[in-house]
């Protein structure tokens, strides 16, 4: 199935320092190759060719396709929830630099999630490769969770407070029409004026009278 954006991702710098840069290029590859071909298409031999390196390394240090996609997706997960997520005190500049980082993120991934939910549910036996995705919205959770404590927002429930601020970064990649809608358009959303946005209303009286 067609990536519902324009242009697949190309190989990036791993987010962190390694050692192996076998293990890099296969990470790589495996995020490309989905973008451009799918689930389905997205063979471990493809993945391996586009990596530079025979199908038998692949496996070797994967041990399989949905192995090796969770991987790929776990450290980009991790990577951006170590350098993102942080609780500082300052709820607007916590919230606009997790925007930033995540948005720079998405330039790279955002096929990747697209074709994940529109193809994933036909593909259960790949639902591991969703541990990264459920890793980070956890920390982002834990940051909003800690600055309603703090009184600087307003109770609401998690459920409905993580689509807001993350959903409309993510959504061009998620829904072709939302692409289509915006063609001609950039995708991108300026980080904190989309934070702002997002706290009108939400910013609780201690948080605006501290």
């Amino acid at each position: 199935m067609a990536v519902p954006t324009s242009a697949a991702p190309t190989p990036t710098a791993p987010p962190t320092e390694s050692a192996d840069p076998t293990a890099d290029a296969l990470l790589a590859a495996a995020l490309v190759v989905v973008a451009q071909h799918g689930l389905r298409g997205a063979t471990t031999r493809r993945m391996a060719e586009q990596a530079g390196v025979n199908e038998v390394t692949l496996f070797r240090k994967y041990g399989s396709k949905a192995e090796l996609l969770r991987a790929a997706l776990l450290r980009q997960a991790e990577a951006l929830g170590q350098s993102a997520v942080h609780y500082s005190g300052d709820l607007e500049h916590d919230l606009t630099e997790l925007c930033r980082q995540y948005a720079q993120t998405l330039k790279q991934i955002g096929p990747v999630i697209g074709v994940l939910v529109t193809e994933l549910p036909r593909h259960p036996e790949l639902m591991s490769v969703l541990d990264g995705p459920r890793e980070l919205f956890g920390k982002v959770a834990g940051l909003l969770r800690s600055y309603q404590q703090a009184g600087q927002l307003q109770a609401e429930p998690l459920g409905t407070l993580i689509p807001a601020l993350l959903g409309p970064l993510v959504m061009p990649y998620l829904v072709p029409i939302a692409a289509d809608l915006m063609r001609g358009e950039t995708l991108e959303l300026d980080p904190q004026a989309h934070v702002e946005r997002f706290l009108h209303g939400r910013r609780s009286v201690k948080g605006d009278n501290p």
